[in-house]
Order: C-alpha cells, then sequence, then structure tokens
C-alpha cells in the first residue's frame, strides 16, 4: 500500500493534475479505483501567459540611491544638474528589474527594489535597483 501511495504522489508532482489509476500486482488483492477527475481547461488558460506588471508604491530615493546615479550619470558626461522625476519601490516579477537584455538568464524570483527616474542633460534616465541596492540603468530602445 505504500508503495501505492508513494507512486500516486510522485504521480501527482510529476504529471500536474492527473494521476495514475492504480493496478493490482499478481497475488495481490485488487485495489479499489478511485475515479480520475480532470479539471476542465478554458482556451485561456492554456494561452502564454503575459508577463507579470511590476507592483510600485511611491517612495523618497534614499540618497546612497541618488549618490549611485550622479556617478554613473558623471561616468557618461552628464554633468548638468538632476532632478528626480519619480521614484517608487517596486516588486519586480523577475531579476530582470523590468528591463532584460538580451542572451542574459535572470532569477525567475520576485524581486524587491527600486525605479528612479531623473532628468538631467536634458533627457531622462531610468534606473533600477535590485534588493541589495545595485544600480542598472534601463536604456530607453533608441539606446539599445
Amino acid at each position: 500500500m505504500r508503495a501505492v501511495s508513494l507512486a500516486w504522489a510522485l504521480a501527482l508532482a510529476l504529471g500536474g493534475c492527473s494521476a495514475p489509476v492504480p493496478t493490482s500486482s499478481p497475488g495481490a488483492p485488487a485495489a479499489s479505483a478511485s475515479p480520475v477527475v480532470s479539471p476542465v481547461v478554458s482556451a485561456s488558460a492554456t494561452a502564454t501567459p503575459a508577463v507579470a506588471s511590476p507592483v510600485a508604491e511611491p517612495t523618497s530615493p534614499p540618497p546612497a540611491a541618488l549618490e549611485e546615479i550622479r556617478n554613473d550619470l558623471a561616468g557618461r558626461g552628464v554633468t548638468d544638474a538632476m532632478t528626480v522625476v519619480s521614484a517608487d519601490a517596486v516588486q519586480w516579477p523577475d531579476g530582470s528589474l523590468g528591463c532584460p537584455e538580451f542572451g542574459i538568464v535572470y532569477p525567475t524570483a520576485m524581486e524587491d527594489g527600486l525605479r528612479i527616474v531623473v532628468a538631467a542633460g536634458g533627457r531622462t534616465w531610468d534606473y533600477r535597483f535590485d534588493s541589495a541596492g545595485r544600480p542598472r540603468l534601463c536604456a530607453p530602445e533608441e539606446d539599445a
């Protein structure tokens, strides 16, 4: 009986919602077969899932994050005064922080972080910070 239970649990874990009907081996009492219920799946449930949108909440940007942005902009030759356009605490759906780069594999776990958009040098700069406070400039498509 333990082997049947273990096989049942393994089949459920590996096979999703469908489960095998237990069979009996020669010399063993016949196992009672439970009906297998298949869930009804709609066409929309089988479609490719959309990328989850990040959950954002306005926040005050930490001074350390603003300093990281100033340093990055200075490295890019932008020395004009910087104005914070928006700052949000964000829960990203994955490690790409909503700004994936081609050819890089990202962790698929939710990632807490920040999105800080600043204006400097006549343009807008979109910075993403992961939970460890590491910044990444999310380049607009025309810059990529």
